[in-house]
C-alpha cells in the first residue's frame, strides 16, 4: 500500500490526474492509517462512476483525508467515521470529506477555512492546497468547511472541469486552468 501510496503521488510528474488516481491514492493511505490507527475508523468511499474519469490537479483529497484522521478522529475516544462523496454535476465534481471527530471551534473553523495556520506545524496542508486550486482553477472553485466542536467537520469542494488538460510531452501547468 506504501508503494502503491508513492508511485500515485508521483503520477509520471503530472499534477493533472483522473479522480480515480486520486482515490488509489486516498486508498492506498487508509490502509497504511489502517494499519497504524488498528480499528480507531472506518472509512467509506462513495464515488459515482463518472466522477472516476473526472480531471483534477493532484494531491487535493488525499490531505484532506489524513487531516481527518489526524485531527478530527485521532484525538477522538471512540471509534471513528470518514465518508467521502464524490459525483459529477455538470462540468463539476461535487466532493467532501467527512468525519466524525472531535471538530474544531468556530473560531478555529475561520482561521482554517481562510489557510491560516494554528499552533506548531498544524494548518499548513488547508494552505498549501487552497493556494494550489487558486492558482490552477482561477478562484472559480468552492471550498467551504463546517466545523463544530464534538460534531466532526466536512470539507465541500466543487471543482470545475479544466478547460485544457496536459496531454503527451507538453507540461500540465500551462493552458490547464479550471
Amino acid at each position: 500500500a506504501l508503494a502503491r501510496r508513492y508511485r500515485a503521488v508521483l503520477s509520471d510528474g503530472r499534477s493533472v490526474i483522473t479522480f480515480a488516481e486520486e482515490m488509489e491514492m486516498v486508498r492506498a493511505y487508509l490502509k497504511v492509517q489502517g494499519i497504524r490507527f488498528e480499528d480507531k475508523f472506518s472509512a467509506h468511499l462513495e464515488v459515482s462512476p463518472e466522477a472516476l474519469d473526472f480531471p483534477i490537479l493532484k494531491n487535493i483529497v488525499q490531505p484532506l483525508v489524513e487531516n481527518a484522521l489526524e485531527h478530527g478522529i485521532g484525538p477522538k475516544l471512540e471509534k471513528g467515521r470518514l465518508c467521502v462523496p464524490a459525483r459529477v454535476d455538470g462540468d463539476r465534481l461535487d466532493l467532501c470529506v467527512v468525519d466524525d471527530g472531535v471538530g474544531m471551534t468556530e473560531a478555529r473553523r475561520g482561521e482554517v477555512a481562510r489557510g491560516l495556520p494554528g499552533k506548531g506545524r498544524h494548518g499548513y496542508a488547508i494552505r498549501n492546497i487552497l493556494q494550489r486550486l487558486n492558482v490552477f482553477y482561477e478562484e472559480r472553485y468552492t471550498f467551504v468547511l463546517h466545523s463544530g466542536p464534538n460534531r466532526g467537520t466536512t470539507v465541500h469542494l466543487v471543482l470545475p472541469r479544466p478547460k485544457t488538460i496536459w496531454q503527451g510531452g507538453e507540461r500540465d501547468g500551462q493552458n490547464a486552468g479550471g
